[in-house]
């Protein structure tokens, strides 16, 4: 149970860094659902231990998932269109 609560810590910290460490969109994106399959890994790892109903939690975690990521790929798109480009600094620049 250990090696899979320690999985998981080590999964959230690279996400967060790779959040906070880059300024691609797409990137920031991929770090939200390595978090969001950190949080569905601990709740796996619980949930054999305490007998409760961690799956269910985690069915819900994967389709927040997907509707996540089918939609932040569609702005990712459209931001794309309107700015050519997905570095969030220049976007941020080019808005003013």
């Amino acid at each position: 149970m250990i090696e899979y609560v320690i999985l998981s810590f080590i999964l959230i910290s690279i996400a967060i860094i790779g959040i906070l460490a880059t300024k691609n969109v797409i990137r920031i994106l991929m770090g939200v659902e390595v978090m969001l399959n950190a949080s569905a890994l601990n709740f796996v790892a619980f949930s054999r231990i305490h007998n409760v109903l961690g799956e269910i939690f985690v069915l819900f975690i994967l389709i927040i998932a997907a509707a996540e990521a089918a939609i932040g790929l569609s702005i990712i798109l459209m931001l794309y269109k309107y700015y050519k480009t997905l570095d969030l600094e220049k976007v941020r620049e080019m808005r003013w």
